[in-house]
């Protein structure tokens, strides 16, 4: 009869066990499915490397829209010279947003590079194609070698930038790191308490054995009791669980309380790049310019700092008579010498200098899509809302427009220099306050028009169904207007 009663107590612990191991499985599997569930989406899936030939190839194709637009001039203007170091950083940050949008890990430092490269590369080949160019370069080697130089620094600074736009257009736009639930010590430490208490049942159920038949019942009282306790354990546990889960709920809200503020930071930085990239190319050039002893073969007439004309669409316009036989030394002059070229503008308008507008606007599009931010659990991405999108796309095109504006609104004034000769230049006007207002308007909406149209076709692409009612292009995000309702 003992030995019976000792089976069946036998029985009963490791029906226990085998249930407290069945909650233990079952609760690890629910903590799994909760953590994928806060999981960006972008995490789940599988970051792919290697060389990204889109973005490459999209970089490449404005470069070369924009270059063969300004052959269509018989004049050089005055953008066609620091084009390639205007658009460098947004080129570099387009190659990064497209690489974000499309799921791929890395910087994209080879794309970024490759790309600038090909931006002036692009400008280089198309001052070839001028009549003359070719044959002054041959002929006249003193003003050949500093043709030449002029176009390998343009295109060193135009790889350096484009990788430095690249590198800060992935830090600045990386995603929010999840908030760690809970430490390895802890980890540890829960691990430890389950052990002892798994060592404690096992310990009583042999005392419970060995002891005799009439301490049934205040054996099946302490079962009673044990298992009361063990059911507020487990309703204390899922108290705290429920306290960490809202405590990173408070969090990553508080982290996402003032997203205007951190990309209105954000923009300015990247509104500024061009022109700080402009100051430096225009101090180095100026340097190298010197040591080459240039100025005794084309004095410069004024500020190398006159080159930030060129982020300017707008400009009084300033044709050069090129019918002389002197026409196609003169486009040869403009073609690199900056402080020369900034003294003509064939027409009133300049399309190259929207340029630096297009890169920029659209690689902030791009990234306002795929790294605006995530809901309070992180479960998915969510695009900008469109009043927040269309305020940071013209902010984005004020500031790219504004430095240069108001440096050239004063006219350019300089002193001419001939070994001891100095002599003050009259100060020349290149813009007037239409013009003025005109390259504010025109930074601004134009930059709003491209984030508008880079965000429809992205929708219109990833979004459309498919013929024969399929589902979606892609299941990374809710559609744009869903989207934007639950951002508002």
């Amino acid at each position: 009869m003992q030995q019976q009663d000792q089976s069946e107590r036998l029985d009963t612990v490791e029906m226990k066990e085998q249930t407290l191991a069945d909650k233990a499985e079952q609760t690890s599997l629910d903590e799994i499915e909760e953590n994928a569930s806060e999981t960006p989406i972008g995490q789940l899936q599988l970051r792919r490397q290697g060389f990204d030939w889109p973005a490459l190839i999209a970089a490449l194709a404005i470069a070369a829209f924009f270059a063969v637009t300004a052959r269509m001039n018989s004049q050089p203007a005055p953008s066609f010279i620091p084009a390639a170091i205007f658009s460098a950083t947004g080129c570099g940050l387009l190659v990064t947003a497209i690489r974000k949008l499309r799921g791929w890990s890395g910087v994209g430092l080879r794309e970024a590079g490759m790309a600038g490269l090909g931006m002036a590369l692009f400008q280089f080949a198309i001052a070839l194609t001028y009549p003359g160019v070719l044959t002054n370069i041959a002929e006249l080697p003193e003003d050949g070698h500093p043709f030449l130089v002029t176009w390998g620094l343009i295109a060193l600074f135009a790889v350096v930038l484009s990788l430095a736009g690249a590198a800060i257009g992935h830090l600045a736009f990386a995603p929010l790191r999840p908030l760690p639930g809970r430490t390895k010590e802890q980890e540890g430490e829960d691990e430890a308490g389950n052990e002892s208490e798994t060592n404690q049942e096992t310990e009583v159920s042999a005392e419970r054995m060995e002891e005799s038949e009439d301490s049934q019942n205040e054996e099946e009282a302490q079962d009673e009791t044990t298992e009361a306790g063990e059911i507020e354990e487990t309703a204390d546990e899922d108290e705290e669980e429920d306290e960490d889960e809202s405590a990173q709920i408070a969090t990553a809200s508080a982290q996402l309380r003032n997203p205007l503020i951190n990309y209105t930071i954000t923009i300015v930085l990247l509104g500024l790049l061009p022109m700080m990239a402009g100051y430096v190319f225009a101090a180095t050039y100026d340097f190298i310019m010197g040591a080459m002893n240039v100025d005794k073969i084309s004095p410069a007439l004024y500020p190398t700092l006159s080159l930030l004309s060129g982020l300017l669409p707008w400009r009084l316009a300033a044709p050069i008579n090129l019918s002389g036989a002197s026409g196609s030394f003169i486009v040869f002059t403009l073609l690199w010498r900056i402080p020369d070229s900034v003294l003509g503008n064939p027409s009133l308008f300049d399309v190259q200098a929207l340029e630096a507008l297009v890169f920029n606007a659209s690689a902030l599009a791009f990234l306002l899509i795929a790294m605006y931010k995530s809901d309070s659990t992180g479960s998915k991405q969510q695009a900008a809302p469109w009043g927040l999108f269309l305020l940071l796309e013209s902010l984005l095109g004020l500031l790219l427009i504004l430095p240069a504006n108001l440096w050239l609104l004063r006219g350019l004034e300089g002193i001419l220099q001939l070994q001891n000769l100095l002599a003050a230049l009259p100060p020349i006007q290149l813009l007037n306050p239409a013009t003025f207002i005109l390259n504010l308007v025109t930074g601004v909406l134009f930059c709003a028009l491209v984030g508008v149209i880079v965000r429809r076709q992205y929708h219109m692409w990833n979004f459309q169904p498919r013929m024969g009612g399929d589902e979606p292009l892609t299941s990374q995000a809710q559609p744009e207007n869903r989207m934007d309702a639950k951002s508002e």
